[in-house]
This record gives C-alpha cells, sequence and structure tokens, in this order.
C-alpha cells in the first residue's frame, strides 16, 4: 500500500513539473514575441493614412534589424472600431486624456446641430455596455450600407492608435512619436 501511495506522489510530482516546464515555454514565447500595435484605420482619412505609413516604415525599418526586442507588428482594423472591452481598455489607460476620448466618439463630446438648432451635451459618463452595443451597430451598418446623410466619422472618428503593450493610445503624429519611441531607441 506503501509503495501505491509513493507511485501516485511520484505522478503527480512529476505532472506538476510538466505542467511548470509547460509555462516557463509559454512565458519565454510570449517574452520574445513582438509587441501589437493596431490602428483603427479610415484610409479616407489623411491623418489615419499618414499614421498608417508612419507605422509601416518604422516596422519595416525595424523588422530588417538585428535586435528582436524592439519589434512589433501592426493589427490594422480598417473601417472598424474597438469592441466593448477594447473600448474599456482604451478609457482606463494610464494617462488617456479625455480629449483623445471625445476626438474619436464624437458623442461623448458638446456639440452643435445647426439645422436644427439644438444644443446637444455630451454624456458625463462614458457609454455603458447597452449603449455602446447600439452605437457599435449604427457604425457598422454605416460602413456597410453608406448613408449619404450621416457619415460613420459622426460616431467614431479614426484615425486611433493602440500600443497595448506601453498602454498608450494616439490620433496624431505626435502620440505616434511618442509610442515608437519605445522601439527606434
Amino acid at each position: 500500500m506503501k509503495q501505491g501511495i509513493t507511485k501516485s506522489i511520484l505522478v503527480i510530482y512529476y505532472s506538476l513539473f510538466i505542467i511548470f516546464i509547460s509555462i516557463m515555454s509559454l512565458f519565454r514565447t510570449l517574452q520574445s514575441s513582438p509587441a501589437t500595435i493596431t490602428i483603427f484605420h479610415n484610409s479616407k482619412t489623411p491623418m489615419s493614412s499618414m499614421l498608417y505609413k508612419t507605422l509601416e516604415l518604422t516596422v519595416s525599418k525595424l523588422n530588417s534589424s538585428p535586435k528582436k526586442d524592439d519589434q512589433f507588428i501592426i493589427d490594422v482594423m480598417k473601417d472598424k472600431m474597438p469592441t466593448f472591452d477594447q473600448f474599456k481598455s482604451i478609457v482606463q489607460m494610464n494617462g488617456i486624456k479625455p480629449e483623445i476620448i471625445k476626438k474619436i466618439y464624437p458623442l461623448l463630446s458638446d456639440r452643435t446641430d445647426m439645422n436644427k438648432r439644438v444644443t446637444v451635451k455630451g454624456k458625463p459618463s462614458l457609454f455603458n455596455e447597452g449603449e455602446y452595443a447600439l452605437i457599435y451597430d449604427a457604425f457598422n451598418e454605416l460602413i456597410s450600407h453608406p448613408d449619404k446623410e450621416v457619415d460613420p466619422s459622426h460616431i467614431f472618428h479614426a484615425p486611433l492608435v493602440i500600443d497595448w503593450d506601453q498602454n498608450l493610445a494616439a490620433v496624431d503624429p505626435s502620440g505616434v512619436k511618442e509610442i515608437l519611441n519605445k522601439y527606434s531607441h
């Protein structure tokens, strides 16, 4: 009986050792994988095209470099807006400026509708999940079935560049330069 218990304990230790090795291997893989920079891109917007070209040029230059620790990949989200989970991550980023949030989500900004002469105040808080789902669906509908009277950029205004590893967001060249400083030192 004692021998059976000893074998069971050895099997458990061996299993735990294999799990530990697998986890360590996963960490090594994750550590050597390149960072991901996402651009929510609208090719019809000159600023978006400019930021996308900047990212492409930088990634091309860095990928030809022998140093592997300063590389990243570009995740292009063409004519898409962030999911609700991405939106929550973006607004919770350290140092995210309220101006960036208001710029990319015009519905959160104070605005005046000149045709109706009504001033509409943006919500003091951010979208909840239900509101975001409606906004997300409306944006996607406008992208797939354009309406001459409603521009999708009134719902979500690209470009938005996110470096998920550094927890940084940018909407202009100076912000993208700040993001790329880590990679092009």
